[in-house]
């Protein structure tokens, strides 16, 4: 429990942790180079949280100050915005840059009395900008019921600045608003006018998808509380054991998800006390389970960036396992309850047999470098099972280990 608490306790502590990358700010025509730790909110907008050394902390630097700044290939321009839902200066960022170029900054959505506007995207055409926004909100027919409605302010402007070219005004009523269906639109619009068109994207500081190999040592424990009797509250042993596997992890700009396939083989031995009234005996027997896995586990991961190509990880997921085991049952000793005598007996009866399949519940939390053709990765894994060794009645298996993986 302490071990789950703590793990918990780390994944908030990172969910609230954002990373930082080599970056620069530009002031008075000078480029100065250090560190920028992106800002996850509506105050992208109006600030920037940078550092020249490694070891400072991090200063706030706001429009006022700085006339833009860059990261991990992303560009941001400090502009005089003055368009319908805003007046103010902003650092916007580039996202599509031409004759015609498309900006954004995260604002979310502008809440008044009777709606709702979705907004944060420009289009920049003779050097004026132009806002980009949609409006939803109820409004009550003339019968009396209330309706939702969705103005798609946005295509009207886009078919005022984009008419000169016929194969993009002809579909714009079903352009959708967001990054990458407007960037498209704009991409297409300087490309029907023959101009030159460059995109900035976040770098590719890691790869889209890793495929790697994996080896973990974890503690199991396996507990029995239901029946026969000479199962109910046996003691078993922890065992350690090895694991191996492959993986494979597609990323995206936060969260990636890893899946795979690994083995592992488990040997528990245990001992159970059996009070027979009807053999008027008590019977103290040694239990051996054995059994192999093969598991393939599925996680979401969130990472925190650290550093270029270096992340901190955490997720949690669903592990499905076949099982093949068998089970041994062993008399130790027969105590005869009357005469308090020990028979000894060497019975042995050896149980079917069983092959079945389960789930656990998975939870990882650890950390990814990035080296010049592979990248390494360390994990603390905890598992938890959903139904145990399904064969034997009312068990529940919990692991937990260290995992390594090699990356290409």
């Amino acid at each position: 429990m302490k071990v789950v608490l703590l793990f918990l306790l780390l994944s908030v502590t990172c969910a609230h942790t954002y990373g930082q990358f080599d970056g620069y700010i530009i002031s008075d025509n000078d480029t100065t180079r250090g560190f920028i730790k992106p800002i996850i909110n509506t105050k992208m907008g109006k600030e920037c949280l940078f550092k020249t050394d490694d070891g400072d902390q991090f200063s706030t630097l706001s429009v006022e100050d700085i006339d833009g700044y860059g990261y991990d290939g992303r560009i941001f321009e400090k502009r005089n915005v003055n368009t319908t839902n805003f007046e103010e200066v902003l650092f916007l960022e580039l996202v599509v840059k031409s004759i015609v170029s498309l900006y954004y900054t995260d604002f979310g959505l502008i809440n008044n009395s009777t709606s709702t506007i979705k907004t944060g995207y420009f289009i920049e055409k003779d050097n004026q900008l132009h806002e980009l926004f949609q409006t939803k909100g109820l409004k009550k027919l003339a019968e009396g019921n209330v309706v939702e409605y969705v103005t798609k302010n946005y295509i009207g402007t886009l078919s005022v600045l984009l008419n000169d070219c016929s194969e993009i005004t002809k579909n714009l009523n079903s352009i959708g608003y967001g990054r990458r269906a407007l960037s498209s639109i704009i991409k297409k619009y300087n490309k029907c006018n023959g101009f030159e068109i460059s995109e900035n994207k976040k770098s590719k500081s890691q790869k889209k998808n890793t495929i790697g190999i994996q080896a973990g040592y974890f503690s199991g424990s396996l507990n029995l509380t239901g029946t026969p009797e000479f199962q109910k509250n046996a003691d078993f042993d922890n065992v350690w054991v090895p694991s191996v596997g492959i993986f494979f992890e597609s990323f995206g700009n936060v969260f990636s998800v890893r899946t795979g396939l690994e083995f592992m083989q488990e040997d528990f031995e245990g001992s159970a006390i059996l009070n027979s009234d009807t053999r008027n005996a008590t019977f103290e027997n040694q239990l051996e389970i054995s059994a192999s896995y093969i598991k393939i586990p599925v996680y979401l991961n969130y990472n925190v960036p650290v550093s270029k190509g270096n992340f901190l990880f955490f997720g949690a997921g669903l592990t499905g396992q076949i099982i093949n085991g068998k089970e041994n049952k062993r008399v130790l000793s027969t105590i005869d309850i009357s005469t308090n005598t020990i028979l000894n007996t060497s019975e042995s009866e050896a149980i079917d047999a069983f092959r079945s399949f389960d789930y656990l519940f998975t939870a990882r939390l650890g950390a990814n470098l990035k080296l010049k053709t592979t990248s390494l990765s360390a994990a603390i894994r905890i598992e938890r099972s959903g139904q145990g060794l399904a064969d034997i009645n009312s068990s529940n298996i919990t692991r937990i280990g260290l995992v390594l993986g090699v990356g290409i």
